[in-house]
Protein backbone atom coordinates (compact mmCIF):
# COMPACT_ATOMS: atom_id res chain seq x y z
CA UNK A 1 0.00 0.00 0.00
CA UNK A 2 1.17 3.32 -0.70
CA UNK A 3 1.93 5.54 2.28
CA UNK A 4 0.14 8.69 2.63
CA UNK A 5 2.80 11.76 1.26
CA UNK A 6 1.56 13.90 4.04
CA UNK A 7 2.00 12.22 6.86
CA UNK A 8 5.20 10.01 6.08
CA UNK A 9 6.72 13.04 4.33
CA UNK A 10 8.15 10.95 1.44
CA UNK A 11 6.70 9.12 -1.13
CA UNK A 12 7.86 5.23 -1.87
CA UNK A 13 8.44 6.23 -5.34
CA UNK A 14 11.12 8.47 -4.23
CA UNK A 15 12.82 6.26 -1.38
CA UNK A 16 12.70 3.58 -4.61
CA UNK A 17 14.08 6.23 -7.06
CA UNK A 18 17.15 6.96 -4.40
CA UNK A 19 18.03 3.04 -4.42
CA UNK A 20 18.22 3.44 -7.99
CA UNK A 21 20.13 6.62 -8.06
CA UNK A 22 23.10 4.76 -5.81
CA UNK A 23 23.09 1.72 -7.29
CA UNK A 24 24.75 0.25 -10.43
CA UNK A 25 22.83 0.25 -13.48
CA UNK A 26 23.77 -3.63 -14.19
CA UNK A 27 22.78 -4.41 -10.45
CA UNK A 28 19.26 -5.29 -9.58
CA UNK A 29 17.85 -2.73 -6.83
CA UNK A 30 16.57 -5.93 -4.79
CA UNK A 31 19.95 -7.20 -4.75
CA UNK A 32 20.93 -7.85 -0.91
CA UNK A 33 24.57 -7.56 -0.71
CA UNK A 34 25.71 -5.03 -4.20
CA UNK A 35 22.01 -2.69 -3.46
CA UNK A 36 21.98 -0.90 -0.59
CA UNK A 37 18.68 -0.43 1.50
CA UNK A 38 16.20 1.65 1.73
CA UNK A 39 17.24 4.79 4.46
CA UNK A 40 14.98 7.04 6.06
CA UNK A 41 11.73 4.95 7.24
CA UNK A 42 11.10 5.09 11.14
CA UNK A 43 7.69 2.42 11.11
CA UNK A 44 5.66 1.25 8.50
CA UNK A 45 1.50 1.65 8.66
CA UNK A 46 0.75 -1.84 6.55
CA UNK A 47 2.69 -4.87 7.84
CA UNK A 48 2.82 -7.56 4.91
CA UNK A 49 3.44 -11.17 5.06
CA UNK A 50 5.10 -13.86 2.94
CA UNK A 51 1.68 -14.40 0.75
CA UNK A 52 1.26 -10.57 0.19
CA UNK A 53 4.87 -10.32 -1.15
CA UNK A 54 4.19 -13.54 -3.49
CA UNK A 55 1.46 -11.55 -4.59
CA UNK A 56 3.28 -8.66 -5.58
CA UNK A 57 6.30 -10.18 -7.26
CA UNK A 58 3.34 -12.26 -9.55
CA UNK A 59 1.27 -9.65 -10.33
CA UNK A 60 4.52 -7.99 -11.42
CA UNK A 61 4.78 -5.02 -9.15
CA UNK A 62 7.81 -4.00 -6.70
CA UNK A 63 7.76 -2.78 -3.09
CA UNK A 64 9.51 -1.37 0.02
CA UNK A 65 9.46 -4.34 2.68
CA UNK A 66 10.87 -5.09 5.92
CA UNK A 67 13.01 -7.96 5.39
CA UNK A 68 14.26 -10.87 8.52
CA UNK A 69 17.41 -8.76 9.16
CA UNK A 70 15.39 -5.40 9.97
CA UNK A 71 16.80 -3.71 6.74
CA UNK A 72 13.90 -2.21 4.57
CA UNK A 73 15.01 -3.36 1.08
CA UNK A 74 13.21 -3.11 -2.37
CA UNK A 75 11.38 -6.32 -3.11
CA UNK A 76 12.49 -7.81 -6.38
CA UNK A 77 13.82 -5.22 -8.52
CA UNK A 78 10.81 -6.24 -11.78
CA UNK A 79 8.89 -4.01 -14.29
CA UNK A 80 5.62 -4.52 -14.72
CA UNK A 81 6.27 -5.98 -18.52
CA UNK A 82 5.04 -9.16 -19.37
CA UNK A 83 7.82 -9.24 -21.88
CA UNK A 84 10.72 -11.53 -20.47
CA UNK A 85 13.47 -9.62 -22.35
CA UNK A 86 12.24 -6.27 -19.86
CA UNK A 87 11.62 -8.42 -16.58
CA UNK A 88 14.40 -7.02 -14.59
CA UNK A 89 14.95 -3.85 -13.36
CA UNK A 90 18.77 -3.71 -13.93
CA UNK A 91 17.65 -4.11 -18.02
CA UNK A 92 15.97 -1.40 -18.80
CA UNK A 93 18.83 0.76 -16.41
CA UNK A 94 21.45 -0.74 -18.53
CA UNK A 95 19.74 -0.13 -21.68
CA UNK A 96 18.82 3.53 -20.39
CA UNK A 97 23.09 3.94 -19.60
CA UNK A 98 24.31 2.64 -23.37
CA UNK A 99 21.89 4.73 -24.77
CA UNK A 100 22.88 7.42 -22.77
CA UNK A 101 26.28 7.05 -23.36
CA UNK A 102 26.42 6.15 -26.81
CA UNK A 103 24.51 9.24 -27.83
CA UNK A 104 26.94 11.59 -26.22
CA UNK A 105 30.02 9.83 -28.10
CA UNK A 106 28.00 9.75 -31.34
CA UNK A 107 28.06 13.66 -31.44
CA UNK A 108 30.98 13.46 -32.54
CA UNK A 109 30.39 12.13 -35.76
CA UNK A 110 27.29 14.90 -36.47
CA UNK A 111 27.12 15.80 -40.10
CA UNK A 112 30.18 14.04 -41.16
CA UNK A 113 30.13 12.38 -44.43
CA UNK A 114 28.50 9.01 -44.95
CA UNK A 115 30.76 6.54 -46.04
CA UNK A 116 32.92 3.36 -45.20
CA UNK A 117 35.16 5.37 -42.52
CA UNK A 118 31.89 6.43 -40.80
CA UNK A 119 30.69 2.92 -40.55
CA UNK A 120 33.84 1.78 -39.31
CA UNK A 121 33.92 4.82 -36.77
CA UNK A 122 30.40 3.80 -35.67
CA UNK A 123 31.32 0.05 -35.44
CA UNK A 124 34.49 0.55 -33.98
CA UNK A 125 33.47 3.55 -31.30
CA UNK A 126 30.38 1.05 -30.08
CA UNK A 127 32.57 -1.96 -29.97
CA UNK A 128 35.14 -0.15 -27.80
CA UNK A 129 32.41 1.02 -25.36
CA UNK A 130 30.52 -2.66 -25.14
CA UNK A 131 34.42 -4.06 -24.67
CA UNK A 132 35.08 -1.65 -21.53
CA UNK A 133 31.08 -2.79 -19.90
CA UNK A 134 32.32 -6.43 -20.79
CA UNK A 135 35.32 -5.72 -18.81
CA UNK A 136 34.37 -4.58 -16.02
CA UNK A 137 31.17 -7.01 -15.47
CA UNK A 138 28.21 -4.85 -16.56
CA UNK A 139 27.26 -6.98 -18.92
CA UNK A 140 27.67 -10.90 -20.07
CA UNK A 141 28.90 -9.82 -23.89
CA UNK A 142 27.34 -8.56 -27.20
CA UNK A 143 27.96 -9.17 -31.25
CA UNK A 144 29.76 -7.08 -33.05
CA UNK A 145 27.58 -3.98 -34.00
CA UNK A 146 26.23 -3.46 -37.15
CA UNK A 147 26.31 0.09 -38.94
CA UNK A 148 26.85 -0.51 -42.85
CA UNK A 149 25.25 -0.63 -46.09
CA UNK A 150 23.12 -3.26 -44.38
CA UNK A 151 21.08 -1.07 -41.77
CA UNK A 152 22.21 1.81 -44.07
CA UNK A 153 20.70 1.70 -47.32
CA UNK A 154 21.09 4.84 -49.47
CA UNK A 155 17.33 5.60 -48.87
CA UNK A 156 18.63 5.98 -45.15
CA UNK A 157 21.89 7.68 -45.89
CA UNK A 158 20.26 10.18 -48.47
CA UNK A 159 18.22 11.38 -45.45
CA UNK A 160 20.89 12.35 -43.57
CA UNK A 161 20.02 9.24 -41.25
CA UNK A 162 22.12 6.39 -39.15
CA UNK A 163 21.46 2.96 -37.67
CA UNK A 164 23.69 1.28 -35.52
CA UNK A 165 22.00 -2.12 -34.29
CA UNK A 166 23.93 -3.19 -31.27
CA UNK A 167 23.56 -7.07 -29.85
CA UNK A 168 24.63 -7.41 -26.03
CA UNK A 169 23.65 -10.14 -23.02
CA UNK A 170 22.62 -8.58 -20.53
CA UNK A 171 24.11 -9.46 -16.73
CA UNK A 172 20.54 -11.67 -14.77
CA UNK A 173 20.36 -10.93 -11.59
CA UNK A 174 20.18 -14.46 -9.54
CA UNK A 175 16.36 -13.94 -8.49
CA UNK A 176 15.70 -17.24 -7.53
CA UNK A 177 17.40 -20.27 -5.72
CA UNK A 178 16.06 -23.68 -5.22
CA UNK A 179 17.88 -26.06 -2.98
CA UNK A 180 17.66 -29.02 -3.81
CA UNK A 181 18.47 -32.15 -0.74
CA UNK A 182 18.70 -35.70 -1.65
CA UNK A 183 19.10 -38.58 0.82
CA UNK A 184 21.80 -40.76 0.48
CA UNK A 185 22.12 -44.71 1.47
CA UNK A 186 25.25 -44.76 4.51
CA UNK A 187 28.46 -45.87 3.03
CA UNK A 188 27.84 -44.02 -0.72
CA UNK A 189 28.98 -40.45 0.39
CA UNK A 190 32.20 -39.39 -0.16
CA UNK A 191 32.68 -36.71 2.89
CA UNK A 192 31.79 -37.83 6.03
CA UNK A 193 33.44 -38.05 9.86
CA UNK A 194 35.96 -40.69 10.50
CA UNK A 195 35.02 -43.35 13.01
CA UNK A 196 35.63 -42.00 16.44
CA UNK A 197 36.29 -38.45 15.37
Amino acid sequence: RQTSFRRWGVDGAALYAGVLMVTRKHISPAARSSAPSVRGISEIDTPVGVSALNEITRNRMDAIWLDNQGAFRVLNGRTTSSDPAWYWVCYRRMTDKIRTDVFAAYTANKSEPQNPNLDATFQDQTDAYLDGLLRNGEINGYDPTVSDDTNNPDAVRNAGQRFVDMFVEYVPPNDQTTVNINRVQRGTIRVQLAAGA
